[in-house]
């Protein structure tokens, strides 16, 4: 799972800065970061024992692991907003009250925070990557079903298991996934971030902070499967 692989990257990344004593190079990765080129961090790395290493890992882990991954189920594929929203809070918390133990997952989170102007909520993006490409393969097999009927489908139950193994449902609620037929084509959506059928209407962002998928504002509206453009 991606969350798992985050950890994995933070103590990857906090044995290098061990072994190397620096820093820097990682501060520099975020171009708009305050901290970047500073010789303070690196000089801070230098003195620190190994053991303050160790201790910021954990720090990583337990955010992740913790208080991040319970908001993603595997075993029921389901996302729940609302404990990733607490996750956000804890770490709100712990930037506000820094202490040696929390240093590295400090920074570097917050770096992150300033990368997507605001928020960081990884599970969000995970869901709405995973739903996008669920939403993909519904698309396909309701493709499939007009090739062989010459029209879309009343409802998606009748896919399975000819054009599709099974229809996926939403990962955000565990509820079917909305679709409707029109007179063209389809609607197909997932209620997304904010858990509130919007009627297969997303939001798009105004500027560039709320934009992770496309020009969609991933934490209101719903949802929405589209056509790539021509």
């Amino acid at each position: 799972m991606s969350i798992r692989g985050e950890v994995i990257f933070s103590a990857k990344m906090t044995d290098y800065i061990r072994r190397t004593r620096k820093i820097t190079p990682y501060l520099n990765l975020f171009n708009n970061s305050s901290l970047s080129g500073s010789p303070w961090w690196d000089f801070l790395c230098y003195l620190a024992p190994s053991g303050w290493f160790n201790q910021n890992k954990i720090r990583f882990s337990e955010f992740y692991l913790q208080k991040d991954l319970p908001a993603a189920s595997a075993e029921n594929r389901q996302f729940l907003p609302k404990l990733a929203m607490e996750a956000e809070a804890d770490l709100d918390a712990s930037i506000a009250h820094p202490t040696p133990y929390n240093a590295l997952k400090n920074v570097f989170l917050s770096q992150l925070r300033k990368w997507f102007t605001g928020k960081f909520i990884p599970t969000m993006k995970f869901a709405a990557t995973q739903e996008s490409v669920d939403l993909a393969r519904v698309a396909i097999a309701l493709e499939r079903y007009r090739l062989a009927h010459g029209d879309y489908p009343d409802s998606l139950d009748v896919l399975a298991p000819q054009f599709i193994d099974k229809v996926p449902h939403d990962l955000i609620g565990g509820q079917p996934l909305k679709y409707r037929k029109t007179a063209n084509n389809f609607v197909l959506y997932s209620i997304g971030w904010n858990e509130k059928d919007d009627g297969g209407v997303p939001v798009f962002a105004q500027d560039i902070s709320r934009w992770i998928n496309g020009s969609q504002d991933l934490e209101n509206g719903d949802w929405v499967w589209t056509y790539p453009a021509k």
